[in-house]
């Protein structure tokens, strides 16, 4: 549906017949704000005129009562969050830290005026990329951080619990090991920390508390589901029917899949390794911590905040006038995709949020994603996942919900030997559950040969559950996909021990991070820093050596590449039927030809046979 614009609004945005301007009804106590600074002049200029008509018209809006500013309560309540999220203070907190650029500083006695919120909506909404030089995502992690305390001196540089760990420059002698130092998975498994963050201590830098982090990750995650949920129901009217879609059970769930992403992003500080969800409520969050989780695991987080406060503040459906029952108004432009049926696997709207994260942006916006395999719909076989996976020419996403088998033997190595399970792997209510993944980002194609495999360092592996991890290319060899019908799927290895040999390994043997055999309802999941053969995949970043068996459960594949895709593929399996039949009618027409010759010459007599019927 779209969004119809007064007559005298498209008059101001074009310019013309400006006396027009004055006929629009308005509620708005008219105020005389002081002009623009030069700064705010120039973001201003990289906005539409639409976008910054209702940007003045939003601030008008929430700071007609307010004195020329915008006060956190009128902030809060116009973004229409739920309470139960508690997100509406620390946006605010927000949009008050980024609007001191280019001082940037925390102001507790402050509110929020038209150039802050200019300054702070170029930064979300990316309207500022040549005109503010710093990295986008330290600004952002930055407006929400708390103020970082002030080192006295270089003793108090000294990370009190760097003891914990051992530091390289405190090690005599390892040359007799035999290292290699670039190793960092081989390092983390003797304990020994490379000189850093925790050598420098976390009052150095900004930092994030763990509750507060929830909070912002969780209304990201809200802010999507409830977008998806709006567009495939065409939810238009009140806030009332919105939440009716969205009860509060929905935002504890919402809250449980996010908490695994805190828990796993606070353990990349190696003080943190053993953090449970009980210990979140002291634990922070700190920039290089935050960094390296992002870039390796959640690339696009922030997304989520550009696309909604572009639609709050930029696009002229904030001149609707119900917009005051919905914290969406007007016409709502999905950013992420939906899928063209259901899947068993992504029915939680959540799960397609937190995939957006993780995943390829350009896949990410695609109109649809196309269910292109399910094992409990079209038969767990490695047949039926060729004619429905294969001649796909774009990305596809692997899904695998699996059973931990019980019944087999599930190692984990740590400086005490073996032992099952640790206590982070463990889900409260499912703790036999796996929930894995694959990003295959060129077409799929059956390999012949032991030791040969496709795909490309853009390809990835995941675990979704019960532990956040995401696994990128590492870039140091091309084992990224292997397929062949008579043994299975796998990725990151070969189904020989290693580089060197030509043996085909049972699933315990050979060098697969992620696999799956001929059945497709069998696999294994390992992470071995020791194994023979180069990691394809990064290695977990928390967890050392674990091998875990696993009883498929549902395996789903999507199609990432749009409409396109999917019909050239369609068209490319259509001809190959065509072909088939039209091989097979020669073959029968060649038949028939022969049988002629064959009478000719009088080997074969047709009444003779007829006789010996009768």
């Amino acid at each position: 549906m779209g969004q119809i614009i007064p007559s005298a609004v498209k008059d101001k945005v074009n310019g013309s017949n400006g006396n027009k301007v004055s006929t629009v009804k308005s509620n708005v106590k008219q105020h005389r704000y002081p002009q623009p600074n030069t700064h705010v002049r120039t973001l201003l200029q990289n906005l539409k005129h639409i976008e910054q008509y209702s940007l003045r018209a939003t601030f008008d809006n929430l700071a007609k009562e307010n004195d020329g500013v915008i006060k956190e309560d009128a902030f809060v309540n116009y973004l229409g969050l739920p309470d139960k999220i508690d997100i509406g203070p620390l946006l605010y907190n927000s949009f008050k830290y980024l609007a001191t650029y280019p001082d940037l500083r925390h102001e507790d006695e402050s509110f929020l005026t038209f150039d802050g919120l200019t300054i702070a909506i170029a930064i979300y909404c990316d309207k500022a990329t040549k005109k503010i030089q710093e990295d986008k995502l330290k600004l952002l992690f930055d407006s929400f951080a708390t103020i970082p305390e002030p080192l006295a001196s270089n003793e108090t540089a000294k990370d009190p619990l760097s003891h914990s760990a051992t530091s390289l420059s405190d090690m005599s002698d390892l040359s007799s090991l035999k290292l290699k130092f670039d190793d960092a998975e081989i390092l983390k498994i003797l304990g020994i920390e490379q000189e850093g963050e925790s050598a420098t201590g976390i009052d150095n830098f900004s930092k994030i508390y763990c509750k507060d982090m929830l909070s912002i990750i969780t209304g990201l995650a809200w802010i999507m589901s409830t977008q998806t949920i709006l567009a495939l129901n065409e939810i238009t009217d009140t806030r009332t029917n919105l939440f009716s879609h969205l009860p509060s059970e929905d935002i504890a769930h919402i809250y449980d899949q996010v908490l695994l992403i805190v828990q796993q992003m606070a353990r990349y500080d190696s003080r943190q390794r053993s953090l449970s969800n009980v210990d979140l409520s002291d634990q922070v969050v700190t920039w290089p911590t935050f960094k390296k989780f992002v870039h390796r695991n959640v690339p696009n987080i922030f997304d989520g905040f550009r696309v909604f406060f572009n639609s709050q503040f930029l696009i002229g459906q904030t001149l609707s006038q119900q917009r005051s029952d919905s914290p969406f108004i007007g016409p709502n432009s999905l950013y992420w995709a939906t899928l063209d049926k259901p899947s068993e696997i992504l029915s939680d709207p959540t799960k397609m949020a937190i995939l957006s994260w993780m995943l390829p942006e350009k896949s990410v916006r695609r109109r649809q994603w196309q269910k292109l395999y399910s094992g409990r719909e079209h038969g767990f076989s490695m047949n039926r996942f060729q004619t429905r996976v294969f001649k796909y020419p774009g990305p596809t996403l692997v899904l695998i919900n699996a059973e931990i088998s019980s019944s087999k033997s599930i190692s984990r190595q740590n400086g005490n030997g073996k032992y099952c399970l640790s206590k982070e792997d463990i889900s409260m209510s499912h703790p036999q559950t796996l929930l894995l993944g694959a990003y295959v980002a060129e077409p799929w194609k059956s390999t012949s040969s032991l030791t040969t495999c496709f795909g490309s360092e853009n390809c990835l592996l995941f675990e979704l559950y019960p532990t956040f991890e995401v696994f990128p290319s590492s870039k140091r060899n091309t084992n990224y996909v292997y397929y062949n019908p008579s043994i299975g799927l796998g990725f990151g290895g070969l189904p020989t021990s290693g580089n060197t040999s030509n043996r085909l390994e049972k699933q315990e043997c050979n060098s697969f991070f992620l696999q799956l055999d001929y059945s497709l309802q069998g696999g294994r999941y390992r992470n071995d820093p020791l194994r023979e053969i180069a990691p394809t995949y990064m290695l977990s970043e928390t967890r050392n050596h674990f091998d875990i068996p696993f009883e498929v459960i549902e395996i789903e594949v999507f199609g990432l590449g749009g409409d396109m895709a999917k019909q050239k593929q369609e068209s490319e399996w259509l001809w190959e039927e065509k072909d088939a039949k039209k091989r097979g009618s020669l073959k029968s027409n060649s038949g028939k030809v022969d049988k002629e010759l064959l009478k000719m010459a009088g080997v074969i007599n047709e009444d003779l046979r007829r006789e010996v019927r009768l």
